[in-house]
């Protein structure tokens, strides 16, 4: 789930430069700021892997 997010990601990026390109679009802030999300989305993705990964080896972290 963490690498299939990361490349979506990236490849939205790619897809919305691309298409700015063809249009003659010079400059939209949100698909400059697409890498730094895809960078954002990897950690969090990553974070929440581990996180889980850390339940399963000890689901006794889940009691109060």
């Amino acid at each position: 789930m963490f690498c299939f997010g990361t490349w979506k990601t990236w490849d939205l990026s790619n897809w919305v430069k691309h298409h700015q390109a063809e249009l003659g679009i010079d400059w939209r802030p949100h698909a400059e700021t697409l890498t730094y999300m895809s960078i954002a989305f990897a950690l969090l993705f990553l974070i929440v892997a581990i996180g889980l990964g850390g339940l399963i080896a000890n689901p006794s972290m889940l009691q109060p």
